[in-house]
């Protein structure tokens, strides 16, 4: 009796346990609609290494089968990196006690070398002697939003050209841990820390994981004795003590693939669909079948066999009529045709793929336009609201990757630059030791985002330059150009003019531009 009444009160308990509500239904285990997801809390290394793998060969299979995905990965290229990538110097002159015009001057001249080395058609920034810089960094690029990193290695080598600086790109796979040091709790993925945490070295194998034969490991220190960069790993980092990249595929690579399938299946349906435009049936019994039509069965032959060659023999002979040209099909007794009418495209092809598409744009921060390239629904007022998002997006990430890649290999080049110094007004070797960060500091200007309306966006710029919100400078970058090629050309142009006795073009209006969604 005492058993039984410790059993109705731990029964009570129980009950009273499982009625009492998480403060967060969010996190409630006992929430109806989420009682069965339960994901697990891990480190960051835990949740993304042991499936970064199969994450990133899907992604490369989907890019290279895929048009959205492959449209979507240029898209990134095309607007974050593009097709130049123009170096700003912007020194900080008052660090460095100089002047303005200094520093004018100064930048005029470190341009003109930067781009003898970065853009020299002989490749010499290149670790192989096959890409330019802005080739490089399309390259890079391209790894981290597919890979989600991209890894580089810094080399010094004589040859030609006047610079020993080469930038030598490799795959992030080949960031591995050793086989010796599986067991290493200091070598993460092939990245290799101190006790506090902080990355020091990366450990790179000879060949790639899927390549056969023997493989070996070198260590790499992430600087040299020196200071210097000697390994350049470049990923988003979204968590404390994360140490490998996450592709941007990673939360919509589900979607691409039900709408490949779909896709597929579809086209398949129409295929079949278009194979057959009729078909004959007839509910006849064999034998009735070979009757009708004058014929013996075979005994060599199986009775449907026998049956389709009587039926073939009986309309060659019947040779059909004709109406005007249109033949008339003489049917067999018992037989009937029917026409398979074509019911494809699905009518809910269109909204399956647009709702995929769409969640495929918001996952990469690209707008639906931009990812589906239809343009037929878009008014002026959303392209620009679309163009406005998308450009933060593309800043970001070019200021993730393209622009510290340069930025790292600008700072390694100006040091040796310096070294070989002859030109540059009172630039010192001496004074970069003591401010780097002041002398290496630049912008970097890439292709324009272009323009919707360009008189409309004329006039915008026009009102901003009038109520001193801007810069010429600042507008001529807005559309990828560099503000002192701009108004040396144009000084150049005007005395041509004058010397030619030509007349000067000039434009000025006060024309107010309405805004309209057409």
């Amino acid at each position: 009796m005492h058993n039984k009444k410790r059993r109705k009160q731990a029964r009570a308990q129980a009950k009273q346990k499982n009625q009492v509500k998480a403060y967060f239904r969010a996190g409630d285990p006992l929430e109806k609609t989420m009682s069965d997801w339960r994901p697990r809390l891990q480190s960051v290394d835990q949740d993304l290494n042991k499936f970064r793998g199969g994450m990133i060969a899907r992604t490369r299979d989907l890019i290279r089968n895929n048009g959205y995905a492959q449209s979507t990965v240029y898209s990134f290229l095309d607007n974050v990196v593009g097709h130049f990538f123009n170096l700003q110097p912007t020194p900080s002159y008052l660090l460095l006690d100089r002047s303005f015009e200094w520093k004018a001057e100064y930048s005029k001249i470190l341009k003109a070398r930067w781009n003898a080395w970065a853009n020299s058609p002989y490749n010499y920034a290149d670790y192989y002697d096959e890409l330019t810089f802005v080739q490089l960094l399309r390259q890079a690029t391209y790894n981290y939003i597919v890979d989600g990193e991209c890894l580089g290695i810094v080399r010094y080598r004589g040859g030609a050209g006047r610079y020993r600086l080469k930038l030598q790109l490799i795959s992030p796979e080949r960031l591995s841990t050793p086989e010796s040091e599986r067991a290493n709790p200091d070598i993460i993925e092939g990245v290799q820390i101190d006790k506090n945490g902080r990355v020091v070295g990366y450990h790179i194998c000879d060949k790639h994981p899927s390549e056969s034969g023997a493989k070996t490991w070198k260590y790499i220190a992430k600087r040299s004795t020196t200071g210097r960069k000697q390994v350049i790993h470049l990923f988003d980092k979204e968590r404390p003590a994360q140490k490998r990249g996450r592709s941007i595929f990673a939360p919509i690579i589900q979607q691409f693939k039900l709408l490949d399938d779909y896709k597929i299946t579809e086209n398949e349906r129409a295929i079949a669909q278009a194979m057959f435009a009729a078909v004959i049936s007839s509910d006849m019994p064999s034998a009735d079948a070979f009757a009708a039509l004058g014929a013996e069965m075979d005994d060599d032959s199986t009775p449907y066999e026998n049956f389709l060659e009587c039926q073939a023999d009986f309309k060659d002979a019947s040779g059909g009529l004709a109406i005007n040209g249109s033949k008339v099909a003489h049917l067999a007794t018992n037989e009937s045709l029917d026409i398979i009418k074509s019911d494809s495209p699905n009518t809910a092809y269109g909204q399956f793929t647009d709702a995929n598409v769409r969640e495929i744009a918001s996952g990469t921060g690209l707008s639906y336009e931009q990812t589906s390239k239809d343009y037929s629904k878009t008014t002026y007022s959303s392209a620009r609201t679309a163009m406005i998002e998308t450009s933060k997006r593309f800043a970001t990430m070019r200021g993730d990757c393209p622009q510290k890649l340069a930025n790292e290999l600008y700072s390694l080049w100006l040091e040796e630059d310096l070294e070989l110094v002859s030109g540059y007004p009172d630039a010192t070797v001496v004074r970069f030791a003591q401010f780097p960060a002041a002398w290496v500091s630049a912008q970097w200007l890439a292709p324009g985002k272009g323009e919707i309306d360009p008189l409309k966006q004329s006039q915008a710029s026009k009102n901003n330059l009038e109520l001193g919100r801007t810069t010429l400078a600042d507008e001529a970058a807005d559309l990828g150009k560099d503000f002192d090629e701009i108004t040396e050309q144009r000084a150049y142009e005007q005395q041509q003019l004058k010397e030619l006795n030509l007349t000067t073009v000039t434009v000025e209006s006060d024309q107010v531009i309405e805004n309209d969604d057409e």
